[in-house]
């Protein structure tokens, strides 16, 4: 037996592949049972979705046969208990958002990413903190930003609480010197 590669919910494992029972006899036929003396059958062996050890009986055509058990591992998602804080919805191009993250979950690591899901931000670890995300790193003038949570240990991710965003574009000022004048003139510099 190999045990399968963790996975993270709400993924299932396969018992039945053929990589969990490489190097077993050949032509054996496989049950699957959720205890070591394989007196309760599994449901559906193809699609384990709780971790736990189970047990794989392969039978030859004489009706030998042998028990092995297998683990299965499914990770949870990062937990949905996240407030986040943000410092402002609608923002000129380069003005710095702050996004503040907490979390009871120790663990995980944070990111920022926009509608096109592009991080935008660093990482914070832990159980939350602050982000700062300048905007002109937003892809659209009109995004929607998205906490990722990322398990550190795991990898399993999950994204919380979309944001909608604005990126205002910021205008152009275009400036002639006035001409030069003889003192004592002056200059009205609040001429169009």
């Amino acid at each position: 037996i190999t045990n399968p590669v963790a996975v993270c919910s709400p993924s299932t494992v396969d018992l039945t592949a053929g990589s969990i029972t490489t190097g077993s006899t050949a032509g054996l036929t496989y049950t699957y049972w959720t205890d070591a003396g394989a007196t309760s059958s599994l449901g559906t062996p193809s699609a384990v979705s709780a971790s736990g050890t189970y047990y794989i009986k392969g039978t030859n055509a004489s009706g030998c046969y042998d028990i092995k058990p297998v683990v299965v591992t499914i990770n949870p998602l990062p937990s949905t208990a996240l407030t986040l804080a943000y410092s402002a919805t609608s923002v000129c191009v380069g003005a710095s958002i702050t996004v503040t993250v907490q979390s009871s979950e120790s663990g995980v690591n944070y990111r920022l990413y926009d509608n096109t899901n592009t991080a935008v931000s660093s990482l914070i670890a832990g159980t939350g903190g602050t982000i700062d995300l300048v905007s002109s790193a937003l892809a659209a003038t009109q995004t929607s930003l998205t906490v990722r949570a990322t398990n550190a240990t795991t990898g399993c991710t999950a994204d919380f609480t979309s944001q909608a965003i604005t990126v205002n574009t910021n205008p152009t000022v275009a400036i002639t010197n006035p001409v030069a004048v003889c003192s004592p003139s002056t200059v009205d510099l609040t001429a169009g």
